[in-house]
């Protein structure tokens, strides 16, 4: 049997407009690699994460709308081979309804 190793690369990051309750919005990153990679979600350029999600392929954190207003957040996976990154916007039209874009 052998081992193929691969770094992490970011397959998706998903915001849910609904989760929760309608004061909730909740963002998912979903990744694959060989080994699993640790997975945290966290603002740009802050050291401390909001979540960390190890050893897995998905990881994701409810966050307040009302904390939100407009703001980017960084999913990054890492395993022993690399590290990938994804950013994502949220940002909040003058009716309250959200919109968001991703970037690698």
């Amino acid at each position: 049997m052998s081992f193929i190793a691969d770094r992490p690369a970011i397959r998706s990051v998903y915001v849910n407009q609904t989760c929760g309750n309608s004061e909730d919005v909740c963002i998912t990153c979903f990744v694959r690699g060989n080994p699993l990679a640790n997975i945290s979600l966290r603002r740009p350029g802050q050291n401390i994460a909001i979540i960390e999600c190890l050893n897995t392929t998905e990881c994701n954190v409810k966050i307040s709308k009302s904390a939100i207003k407009s703001s980017e957040y960084e999913c990054t996976a890492s395993n022993l081979i690399g590290t990938a990154r994804q950013t994502i916007t949220i940002q909040y039209d003058l009716k309250g309804k959200s919109f968001f874009e991703a970037s690698q």
